[in-house]
């Protein structure tokens, strides 16, 4: 099941994208997973998802529906964590506020891009893990 293990990998690329930057700013940046923010949820769903997936890798031999389980959750968590991305990246897009004197420029940051193609390789594989196991 090779697809299985791709779910897994882009579980842990989903994971580690919610500590890279999701907001870039003059002098800094924020993870998603700072203050509890979106990147938390995107966190969960994917260790959710590579769970599963790894489960079944494991698994399969004693339940055979878990591969079709992994499909699924994969394909669900993917949708949840592309329209975070998408929202979020839609809110920060490219801007700049101005206060106190000071011009501050917005910008989406690496973590957040990644996220988004995360979520887009978790309906991918999903999806092909999906149309696998129909054939079987």
């Amino acid at each position: 099941m090779p697809f299985l293990g791709a779910t897994a990998v882009v579980a842990f690329v989903v994971f580690v994208a919610a500590f890279l930057p999701w907001v870039s700013f003059d002098g800094g940046s924020v993870s998603g997973a700072q203050g509890g923010g979106d990147g938390v949820f995107t966190l969960i769903v994917a260790v959710i998802a590579g769970a599963v997936a790894v489960a079944a890798i494991f698994l399969t031999a004693r339940q055979q529906l878990l591969p079709r389980i992994a499909g699924i959750v994969s394909v669900v968590v993917g949708v949840i964590v592309t329209l975070i991305a998408i929202v979020d990246i839609s809110s920060v897009g490219d801007s700049q506020v101005t206060g106190f004197g000071f011009v501050f420029d917005f910008s989406v940051g690496f973590g957040l891009w990644l996220t988004l193609v995360g979520g887009l390789a978790f309906i991918a594989v999903g999806i092909a893990t999906l149309v696998v196991e129909r054939r079987h």
